[in-house]
């Protein structure tokens, strides 16, 4: 009998070596340091976040301090973009919730709103990547509030 189960996500079930690369290389462009393919960064993966950064640095830069920093803004963007998913996940589940609740599933609508994620996720990660994350939590903040009172008064009505 199994008394704990261990799940690897990063790399097994979740494909996040696109997200490592544009942190990384968005740290790299801001600290005006080479800049890596993905295919590169994958070589570089392995033994945790610091050890990428440490990697990704130049020799030159690898001071305590430096690492310590650069670090600190990979976690940032990794973060921002983890939450960045997580919430579009939860309003495509809700909204498809209520349309499911409702009877009221359209087809061609759903399938129309996908192409449109898809494509929003794809701007939203370029955006993230060359702009950083104080730039996007604005974008989110403003999007939310759109959809919640777009959806407050379709309720109310």
């Amino acid at each position: 009998m199994f008394k704990t189960v261990i799940f690897d996500l990063d790399g097994t079930l979740l494909d996040t070596l696109g997200d490592l690369t544009d942190a990384s290389n968005h740290i790299c462009a801001q600290n005006g340091w080479p800049t890596f393919t993905q295919e590169q960064v994958r070589h570089m993966v392995g033994n945790g976040n610091p050890k990428l950064v440490e990697r990704f640095t130049p020799e030159s830069a690898r001071t305590p301090e430096r690492l310590a920093d650069s670090l600190r803004q990979f976690m940032d963007l990794r973060k921002a973009n983890g939450v960045t998913k997580a919430i579009n996940l939860a309003t495509n589940v809700a909204a498809l919730a209520v349309y499911l609740f409702s009877g009221k599933v359209l087809l061609t609508l759903g399938l129309t709103a996908g192409l449109f994620s898809i494509a929003g996720n794809y701007i939203g990660a370029r955006f993230f990547s060359s702009k950083g994350s104080k730039s996007v939590k604005p974008v989110i903040l403003i999007v939310l509030g759109i959809f919640f009172i777009r959806e407050l008064t379709e309720i109310l009505g």
